[in-house]
């Protein structure tokens, strides 16, 4: 009786773990074989760069193919279009992007860890603030970065070797917090002193990671239980803190800047007088703007318009985003540019040369003359 009993719960154990395993064949989808119990061996033993790489050559000729996190089958898109298509006209048909998080957690209410309905409604009221017109409007602040990432490494010369990743992370984290969180970078303030230090030390690491990586993995389930978040204890806090005490100073100093922090402000308070902030008026219907433009494909009863979703904790969770999703991107794309720069005197020429020349014919830096900085931009890509 024992073994039979024991028999039995180890099949509806395997009957449990594998029940997804033939998803994508009986869907006719192209697909990675998965390990038993792991999903892919890579998924743990490479990085989330090098996992990313080796899924892309993985199907070199297919448009899309699924794989597998653990036993959840996840779908990739690799066509442009097919990406297009669902961020826009077949949008209302895709529910879930598999990311998680724990509930309560600094990125719980983030655009790219909600999920169902308010993920679509989110989306939604956010598109608004990141069109091109909007970035536009930030990019003084992000050029007053610049200037002052020149000047460090002016400052840095002394004709021995520079720290560049220090400085391009320093540079990558002033403009974040300048136009997310809507700090002023320009001068030596505690809370601009405190921010830069917090930023450097957001993440756990080490075997509280991988702990957690493998749970994630095995049980995502039981993140929720154990309240195992990615961030080091006392980051939704500060955050928190930081995104009230801003909001409050604009609020008594009727102070209003072109920047990300303050669209978010903005939806938020039309949200508080009940205003319905999705409407043509300020959707961009710009060409240029049509990718990011749900609106047109998304069905009205879906949408509940007097949804309030931008609680404080939600504008911190995007403001966060803005953190988790570019620092390492910006800072670790021009220190690479900058290495292969110095090394390649060819092209380093050519590139100064489109830049000056961009300068002289548009007076300065403006938005429209880093957008015609063809060859500079070919030199990023490539880092990338």
């Amino acid at each position: 009786d024992v073994l039979v009993l024991t028999a039995t719960l180890l099949y509806l154990i395997y009957s449990c773990l594998t029940s997804t395993s033939d998803y994508f064949k009986v869907r006719g989808i192209p697909y990675l074989k998965a390990a038993f119990l792991v999903g892919h061996h890579a998924l743990i033993t490479k990085s989330s760069m090098d996992f990313s790489l080796f899924l892309y050559k993985s199907h070199p000729r297919e448009r899309f193919f699924g794989y597998f996190q653990g036993r959840i089958p996840t779908l990739l898109v690799k066509d442009p279009e097919l990406q297009q298509l669902i961020k826009t006209k077949d949008f209302v048909h895709f529910q879930d992007h598999g990311s998680r998080t724990i509930g309560g957690d600094l990125l719980s209410t983030n655009l790219f860890h909600v999920r169902g309905k308010t993920w679509r409604a989110l989306r939604i009221k956010l598109t608004p603030s990141i069109t091109s017109d909007k970035l536009k409007l930030m990019f003084s602040q992000i050029v007053d970065s610049g200037d002052r990432l020149l000047e460090n490494i002016e400052k840095s010369y002394s004709g021995e070797p520079i720290q560049v990743n220090t400085i391009t992370f320093n540079f990558a984290i002033e403009m974040i917090a300048s136009c997310a969180f809507g700090l002023d970078s320009s001068k030596d303030y505690t809370q601009t002193a405190e921010f830069i230090s917090r930023s450097k030390s957001v993440y756990i690491s080490g075997y509280r990671k991988i702990f957690r990586d493998l749970i994630n993995l095995f049980a995502p389930k039981v993140i929720n239980l154990l309240g195992l978040s990615i961030l080091q204890p006392g980051t939704k806090k500060y955050f928190l803190n930081l995104i009230k005490t801003n909001k409050e100073y604009r609020k008594i100093s009727a102070i209003k800047r072109n920047d990300y922090f303050q669209q978010l402000l903005t939806l938020q308070e039309a949200e508080e007088i009940a205003e319905i902030v999705i409407s043509s008026r300020v959707i961009d219907n710009k060409e240029e703007d049509h990718i990011i433009n749900q609106m047109h494909h998304f069905p009205q009863h879906l949408y509940a318009k007097n949804t309030k979703l931008l609680t404080d904790e939600c504008i911190t969770s995007q403001a966060f985003g803005f953190l988790w999703g570019s620092l390492d991107a910006v800072s670790n794309t021009l220190t690479f540019a900058l290495f292969h720069l110095a090394k390649d005197q060819v092209i380093q020429e050519k590139a100064r040369k489109e830049v000056e020349d961009n300068l002289v014919l548009h007076k300065g830096w403006t938005y429209q003359s880093v957008r015609e900085m063809v060859y500079l931009d070919q030199v990023l890509q490539g880092e990338m």
